[in-house]
């Protein structure tokens, strides 16, 4: 359908029906993934299904892919944040896992702002650059709370604000650096509230 498209060989109605159909075997295979994959999995192969579905929508120039792609992946970010459990997995394999899954959502940043250097994004598409990273950034500060011991998550937090802020110089993007400021802000707070209180 895509070839006979690209060729102007089909109408305006079929061009719909093949949307339709790479959303619903799309869809189809996130529901088997839930379905039928380990729940370890799930979440890391639910991202893994929106990137290339993201890849896919930059390869055609489809909006309407990418933003599908991106409620995959809210999805799978809301599992992240508030089903998955790794009780009985070795610490290794917990943050390999862990580490997966933030890796994926701050590609889909690089991959939006990659489409945005190129002017390739609409207007209302171009606000969902910097809502990726701080989604991407929320995720990482919503883990170190989550998964790092009490006495460490300071530290931690520091340490990924200092990331952010080389980063956004290293790469010359400012988000980042707004970013590190941002975390070494929640560092600042924990240190006169907590750490210091307690």
């Amino acid at each position: 359908y895509r070839k006979l498209n690209k060729k102007s060989l089909i109408l305006d109605p079929e061009t719909r029906l093949a949307k339709l159909l790479f959303f619903s075997a799309t869809s189809l295979l996130i529901f088997a993934i839930v379905v039928h994959v380990q729940q370890i999995w799930i979440t890391l192969s639910m991202a893994i299904v929106a990137i290339l579905a993201l890849l896919w929508g930059m390869k055609i120039a489809d909006k309407h892919i990418r933003i599908y792609s991106l409620l995959v992946l809210i999805f799978a970010a809301t599992r992240f944040s508030f089903i998955d459990s790794y009780h009985g997995l070795s610490k290794l394999f917990q943050w390999s896992l862990i580490l997966a899954k933030l890796a994926c959502a701050y590609i889909a940043y690089f991959l939006y702002r990659a489409l945005n250097k190129k002017s390739r994004l609409d207007e209302y598409e171009k606000s969902f650059v910097s809502l990726l990273f701080y989604t991407s950034s929320f995720l990482v500060v919503l883990t170190i709370f989550q998964h790092i011991k009490n006495i460490w998550v300071t530290v931690s937090l520091g340490v990924v604000g200092v990331i952010l802020f080389v980063t956004g110089f290293l790469i010359k993007e400012k988000i980042f650096r707004h970013g590190g400021f941002i975390i070494f802000g929640i560092t600042l707070v924990r240190v006169a509230f907590v750490d210091l209180s307690g």
